[in-house]
């Protein structure tokens, strides 16, 4: 798995640290629900959150249980 991911389209790599430090008010939460719509913006979030979650795991930190929530709005 890379270690980093693509933000937005740009050039600009977001590492696991810097996204740690974006998720920091959520770290202490033990379950978080993700919503996503299955865009290009929505797998990219997923593949944050599995990279977030690998990186936290391997720091030795508490690993929050992420749910994947979507609806098939059918448009």
């Amino acid at each position: 798995m890379p270690t980093d991911a693509q933000v937005g389209g740009s050039d600009r790599v977001l590492s696991a640290p810097e996204f740690d430090r974006l998720m920091r008010p959520f770290a202490p939460i033990s379950q978080l629900a993700v919503a996503v719509s299955g865009g290009a913006d929505s797998v990219g979030l997923m593949y944050l959150m599995a990279q977030w979650r690998d990186w936290r795991s391997a720091m030795g930190r508490l690993v929050p249980t992420v749910t994947v929530l979507t609806v098939n709005h059918g448009l």
